[in-house]
């Protein structure tokens, strides 16, 4: 595994940090191509892209600040631990799920302020993120040795070096869950694409790739080695594992919803196929 992608005396590039950069650029990219697909323009989806970026920055960032508030043992010592975290060490702390929660209410803000529909945007929008988080996981996320797995004894065990403490001990066998988290990813990209075709049902294809994602973190979790604060009266669960379990069943509710209800749009596409 490879943290450092390539240094100089002066610059130091981190494999991660690149990867996420291309990454982006990437979707940016695929997705501009498909837009006669989707009910965004150009100008909406240049505008979601810089939402996307602004979560991803800042997200993490304002859990960080948040956690700091609530393990602060005074009400005084909690602003002077907030006032340390406000520093710009601190932003692009990449964690899941509250940049998912940030870009979540952007995105549901900005569709509100443009009359855009939400939930086909979020059709459109969510395979492209499936793959960057695939894309993230698999090379981002295991070439730094974040989000690494507990020890295991498998053939598929792997060992990583110095991550600059943001790893496992190095030499140890472990977990690839990084891997794992890619592979779900790449999976459910399958399904919405094979197994069945969605249809044009909005809402839909956002319920199948929140239940694959998120379903798919809630089982890798069982195998993470940083694991951190574990909730007794939520079954030995970790805080993350609860959202995630809590997003799957959205997801799946979603779905649901989607299939049974009545959609226009879903009724004028069929009328269509039966012409043809």
């Amino acid at each position: 595994m490879f943290p450092i992608l390539f240094q100089t005396e002066q610059v130091t590039v981190y494999t991660y940090g690149f990867t996420m950069a291309i990454t982006l650029i990437g979707l940016y990219f695929l997705a501009s191509k498909k837009l006669s697909h989707s009910p965004l323009s150009e100008q909406n989806l240049t505008i979601i892209a810089f939402l996307a970026v602004l979560s991803i920055w800042f997200g993490g960032w304002i859990w960080f600040v948040g956690d700091q508030w609530l393990h602060a043992k005074s009400s005084s010592d909690a602003w002077h631990q907030v006032q340390l975290a406000i520093n710009v060490t601190h932003l692009a702390r990449t964690d899941t799920f509250p940049i998912v929660l940030l870009f979540g209410g952007l995105l549901l803000g900005y569709c509100r302020l443009v009359h855009l529909a939400f939930w086909r945007v979020l059709d459109f929008l969510l395979p492209f993120f499936v793959l960057g988080y695939g894309v993230q996981r698999a090379f981002g996320c295991f070439s730094a040795g974040c989000c690494y797995g507990a020890p295991t004894d498998l053939p598929w065990a792997v060992q990583f070096p110095y991550t600059f403490g943001v790893g496992p001990t190095p030499g140890i066998l472990v977990h690839p869950t990084q891997l794992y988290m890619a592979a779900s990813a790449f999976l459910t990209l399958l399904i919405l694409k094979y197994f069945p075709r969605c249809g044009v049902k909005s809402g839909r294809i956002s319920g199948i790739a929140m239940m694959g994602i998120f379903g798919g973190y809630f089982v890798t979790f069982f195998f993470r080695g940083d694991q951190g604060t574990l909730l007794p009266f939520l079954w030995g669960m970790n805080i993350r594992q609860v959202f995630a379990a809590i997003a799957f069943l959205m997801g799946l509710a979603l779905t649901l919803w989607a299939t049974f209800k009545h959609d226009p749009l879903q009724a004028e596409h069929d009328a269509l196929r039966a012409k043809d």
